[in-house]
């Protein structure tokens, strides 16, 4: 059984999600001592190492969809405060089981039609070490969007009567902090972090949100005194064992926001009221005891068996979306390449074309101009050199809109060759494998839909010397990431809806409402994006990026060609 876990960081990230991350190891080890469990960060599945099938993908809070097609059970554990409902549509129509680990997190997915398991979560246990606690207070804010902003509001009125507070955070601290309180930017040992927190009396755990809190199970497992919100996980989890004292009213934010659970806020009354009543009560605080602790867990392992149990069989019958191999049969496919005041590019264009290994006489390919310094000359020597290939130029009298000119392209290739069933692009100033438009094709076959496309591109700045992976962020819609010049889609797809006449975001309109029937595939063996200068592209290899070369395999010809088009000196 081969099971990769999705989470960012890959499992190596300190707070929260890296310790969820190695809880589910464990517990999958232990379940089935022979699964081989590995670690991935979604941001990252494609581009660094080649993406490999397995049986069972789990996501935790972030789903990844080029990931979706190498497994055959896809579960997603997610946060409802960081689940984004429009962008993340896509997930139930991908067929992902959910498995929730709070009835509120149930709740909030039930409330948009999605339904699932639920197995809990394990906690810590209970520490035996009863030293004594110094008088203070501990507040690992960590990496946390959430506790950052409950930790901006708390510093600014913690009193100087107070104990002194320590905030343990990945982020510089506020101007605005009382007298007696400590903010360290840094990230301690485990061992330097468990002795602070093993001498700490008082934790805090407030957040403006939360999915489970790593930090309140931290708490707990030291027998400490807790300052927390009263969010709806806290609510539901702990406040029946630690009662009023501590807990910190909040009101949900009036704001606009694309998340499932929106965030909470709370003034700075609430804070005070909240921290004397754990100050004068103290003593009277409802005792957490390891029995019950250790009760909640075992509903965890027993939930959670049955829920593997489930995805397992299911494994063992379900489907990879993956292509078994090379296609062996070729559809007509036609080819469209824009070009605009280029001239010096199109030789590389040729290039792309004559080294594809689609077959001649299943291709047609068109290129669409616009620009003043045409190529209408250099699309003569290429169709007398490629005499076995259908070329067509189509030469507009002005310039239009970027998703007219894939339009035009489109009808001229289906008008050349009415047989054409499939279109795919390709750029002047992007490499493609020789294998490209195969293995888009391959890829549309074994997803079934109606088209793919990449999102993630392996980019090279050519006038940088910068070799570098754009991933957008996995936050937006699937039509929000998609690379144009990666596109490959069925003819009835095109005739359906036809590309809006816009020059930015075409392929936007152009699948929105229409996902679930698109794939979003790997980059590999499709596409190298070139940066020159003159490019029409929002994506960029980031400024601050030291000179790190081609990694891409290029031939020294090859890469003396490309760097002379862009007007290097080699």
């Amino acid at each position: 059984m081969r099971v990769v876990i999705f989470s960012w960081g890959a499992g190596n990230q300190q707070y929260g999600l890296g310790h969820d991350a190695k809880t589910l190891d464990r517990v999958i080890r232990d379940l089935d001592p022979s699964a081989l469990v590995s670690h991935r960060d979604p941001h990252a599945f494609v581009g660094r190492d080649k993406p490999t099938v397995a049986d069972i993908h789990i996501y935790l809070e972030v789903p990844c969809r080029v990931a979706f097609a190498w497994a055959r059970v896809n579960i997603v554990i997610p946060n409802a405060e960081w689940w984004y409902t429009a962008a993340w549509s896509w997930v139930r129509a991908a067929g992902a089981k959910f498995w929730f680990r709070t009835r509120h997190c149930e709740r909030c997915f039930a409330a948009i039609g999605i339904k699932g398991t639920y197995i809990g979560w394990p906690n810590l246990g209970m520490s035996d070490n009863r030293e004594i606690k110094k008088d203070r207070a501990l507040y690992v804010v960590g990496g946390s969007k959430h506790k950052l902003a409950a930790a901006k509001r708390i510093v600014r009125v913690w009193k100087a009567e107070w104990p002194p507070l320590t905030l343990l955070s990945a982020t510089e601290a506020p101007i605005e902090m009382a007298p007696n309180v400590e903010w360290r930017r840094e990230y301690l040992t485990e061992s330097a972090k468990n002795a602070l927190m093993a001498s700490s009396r008082y934790h805090v755990v407030a957040s403006e949100a939360e999915g489970l809190g790593y930090t309140m199970l931290e708490a707990l497992y030291h027998n400490a005194l807790i300052l927390r919100t009263d969010l709806p996980v806290y609510e539901e989890l702990w406040s029946g064992l630690l009662g009023d004292a501590g807990s910190i009213k909040t009101s949900p934010c009036d704001e606009p926001t694309e998340l499932l659970d929106p965030r909470r806020t709370f003034t700075d009354d609430a804070v005070v009221v909240a921290m004397n009543s754990l100050l004068v009560s103290r003593g009277r605080v409802p005792s957490v005891t390891k029995e019950t602790l250790m009760r909640l867990t075992k509903s965890f392992r027993k939930n959670i068996g049955v829920a593997w149990s489930g995805a397992v069989s299911t494994a063992g019958v379900g489907t990879l979306y993956v292509p078994r191999g090379p296609p062996t049969d070729y559809p007509v496919m036609g080819v469209i390449t824009l070009v605009h005041n280029r001239p010096q590019w199109f030789s590389h264009a040729v290039r792309n074309i004559e080294t594809s290994s689609w077959p001649r006489d299943k291709l047609v390919w068109v290129i669409v101009d616009d620009g003043d310094s045409r190529v209408d000359a250099q699309v003569e020597r290429a169709v007398a050199g490629l005499h076995d290939l259908q070329i067509r130029y189509v030469s507009l009298p002005k310039k239009v809109s970027i998703g007219e000119k894939r339009n035009r392209g489109c009808v001229a290739a289906a008008a050349t060759r009415p047989d054409v069933s499939v279109f795919a692009f390709m750029d002047d100033d992007d490499h493609y494998p020789s294998v490209s438009l195969a293995m888009r094709w391959s890829w549309l076959l074994a997803s079934g839909g109606d088209c793919v496309y990449a999102s993630t591109l392996p980019m090279y700045d050519i006038t940088r010397y910068i070799s570098a992976m754009n991933v957008p962020p996995l936050t937006l819609a699937p039509c929000e990431r998609v690379s144009e010049a990666t596109l490959c889609f069925k003819r009835s797809f095109w005739t359906e809806r036809r590309f809006p006449d816009v020059s930015v975001a075409e392929g936007e309109e152009f699948l929105k409402g229409r996902e679930d029937t698109t794939a979003e595939i790997p980059p590999d063996g499709v596409i190298v994006s070139f940066l020159h200068g003159r490019n029409f592209t929002s994506r960029r290899v980031p400024e601050d990026k030291d000179p790190n070369g081609c990694h891409y395999g290029f031939s020294d010809e090859y890469f003396t060609m490309i760097s002379q088009l862009a007007g290097l000196v080699v």
